[in-house]
């Protein structure tokens, strides 16, 4: 079983735990496939710079 992940208080706390190596955390046996289906865009979407 893996180590839970701590909670972190702030970003620098953040930052600091995902430069280290994170495959305590991770066990491919807890993982689940996930699946999602992206809707259609509606409309365009663009940006105007003057």
């Amino acid at each position: 079983m893996s180590e839970r992940v701590p909670r972190l208080q702030n970003d620098e706390d953040a930052e600091s735990f995902l430069d280290q190596d994170l495959s305590k955390y991770l066990d491919p046996a807890d993982m689940q496939r996930l699946h999602f289906k992206a809707e259609p865009k509606d409309r365009e979407r663009g940006a105007e710079f003057t």
